[in-house]
């Protein structure tokens, strides 16, 4: 799934991802990460979306959110050259025992 050309990747970002996103890596990582997020949190892949809004000294770290409202999950982005990782957790996963 995040292995496409960028503008295919790009494709799969919604407006409010694209602002943040520079490279192949930057689009791929989270194309990856919101795949991993939807099954985690048992929702459609297109709900989710890894914003990062802009603080005073520059991007602050990304927020999950589902359906445009902040999820009760994190996600860890990190790209360098060729190379992408993602972390993601999630609390009171539906359908799971607290």
């Amino acid at each position: 799934s995040w292995s496409g050309s960028f503008q295919e990747l790009m494709s799969r970002l919604s407006a409010r991802e694209l602002g943040v996103v520079y490279s192949r890596e930057s689009a791929a990582v989270r194309v990856g990460a919101r795949k991993d997020l939807a099954a985690l949190l048992r929702v459609e892949e297109k709900r989710v979306e890894i914003v990062c809004e802009l603080g005073p000294s520059g991007k602050l770290p990304p927020q999950v959110l589902i359906d445009g409202h902040p999820a009760n999950a994190d996600v860890s982005l990190s790209h360098d050259g060729r190379w992408i990782a993602w972390v993601v957790r999630a609390n009171n996963i539906p359908g799971e025992a607290s």
